[in-house]
Parts: structure tokens; C-alpha cells; sequence
């Protein structure tokens, strides 16, 4: 189902790509300072999922964060992005990174960056919706060795979208598009850069479309 969709829309070239495991410059977001944190794609061919979003730092070319899934059917058959995981930044990175990040993108942290990039690939081949696990239902748990621990907060980051509801499975189901909060209830000494931060958001959604149909 994957692989079908993504050859009914994109070039050869850039399947053959994917397979490679080389990496796709999709899109950029351009932050106060003028950095440009580059959004980019791979083909992982892994447990995780077969494509893979990152947000790289301009400043030290890590990773910021990245999310990593499949597109395939749910049960109704319906076509689906499947999370099969979110990474936060590249530990040689740390915490200071991501804040500064943040900062710089008025407020958007970079784990929502790849959320909404992974979002507009979703709907742009057809799924309505995104699956992600929730922490106890990750898949690295299952192949860790005892002693291990994931450190990313999942179910707070994906709680958020889904007001803390989760499917029979304990599964989070985000329909789309991902909801926002209403202008009217962001605190006042808040509103700028919730209008800034959203505007970052419509632009990367309307890139990525753009750079996907040019694939």
C-alpha cells in the first residue's frame, strides 16, 4: 500500500531514491533569525516505518527531531500514516538546541515541525488520519534489552492533539488536519506568535505539497 501510493504520485527518480536511503531536501522554515532549518525525507526500510522526516539544525546539520511511518490501510481499509516513531533531537545536540529552535520558530518545537510536515505527506496521498503508538505500545520497547528507556514523552506529545483519548489499543488516532486552538482563547501577550507560528505552519503544509507534486 505504501509503496503504491507513493509510485501512482511521484516520478521514478525519486522512488528509486527512497529505496536508496538517501536523503530528499523537501522544504525549509525559515526562523526570526534568518536560519533555515531544513526539512528533508528519507526511505528508512525499517521496523519503524519506510519513510522518514527530519528537521535538521542549520547550525551543526543534526537532527532536531524526526518522526518515521508507513502509510497503509486501518481496518475500514482507509488509507492511514502509521507513526512507527518520534525522535527528539540528536543527543550530541541537546536540550539547548531545541530551545533555541523554538525560540527562533516562535514557539513551533521541532518535534510538531516533522508532526505537521509528516501531516501534509499523509494528506496529500489521501489519509484522513495518523496512528501513533503510545509510549507502552512503542516498538523499540519491544526489542530493547531490560535496563533501557525511551525518554521522549509520547503520550503528552500526542495527547495533545487528541485531548488525551486513546483507541481500544491505547493507540492515538489524530484526525486531519490537526486541530489548532482559536485565536480567541491564546492569551493576549500570546497571540503574535501563535499568528507567527501558525503561519510557519500553513507555509510548510502548502511547501510540502507543492515539492511533493514536483517529485
Amino acid at each position: 500500500c505504501h509503496y503504491t501510493a507513493l509510485i501512482a504520485q511521484s516520478s521514478p527518480a525519486s522512488i528509486a531514491v527512497l529505496l536508496d536511503r538517501q536523503e530528499l531536501g523537501i522544504v525549509v522554515l525559515t526562523g526570526k533569525s534568518g536560519k533555515e532549518y531544513p526539512v528533508r525525507i528519507t526511505g528508512d526500510l525499517a521496523k519503524e516505518g519506510a519513510l522518514r522526516i527530519w528537521l535538521i539544525n542549520p547550525d551543526d546539520g543534526l537532527r532536531l527531531a524526526s518522526i518515521t511511518g508507513i502509510i497503509g490501510p486501518d481496518r475500514e481499509k482507509q488509507r492511514v500514516f502509521w507513526v512507527g516513531a518520534l525522535q527528539g533531537a540528536d543527543p550530541r545536540n541537546g536540550k539547548r538546541s531545541v530551545v533555541d529552535a523554538t525560540k527562533d520558530l516562535n514557539g513551533l518545537r521541532p518535534k510538531q515541525a516533522v508532526l505537521h510536515a509528516a501531516s501534509a505527506i499523509a494528506e496529500y496521498f489521501g489519509a484522513k488520519k495518523i496512528v501513533a503508538p503510545s509510549l507502552r505500545n512503542q516498538i523499540a520497547i519491544k526489542n530493547w534489552r531490560k535496563g533501557h528507556s525511551i525518554h521522549t514523552e509520547y503520550d503528552e506529545f500526542w495527547g495533545e492533539y487528541t485531548g488525551g483519548a486513546t483507541g481500544v489499543n491505547g493507540d492515538y488516532c489524530l484526525i486531519l488536519p490537526l486541530p489548532r486552538r482559536q485565536l480567541a482563547d491564546v492569551q493576549q501577550k500570546r497571540r503574535k506568535d501563535w499568528i507567527l507560528r501558525y503561519a510557519r505552519i500553513d507555509k510548510l503544509a502548502a511547501d510540502m505539497g507543492e515539492a511533493l507534486k514536483n517529485l
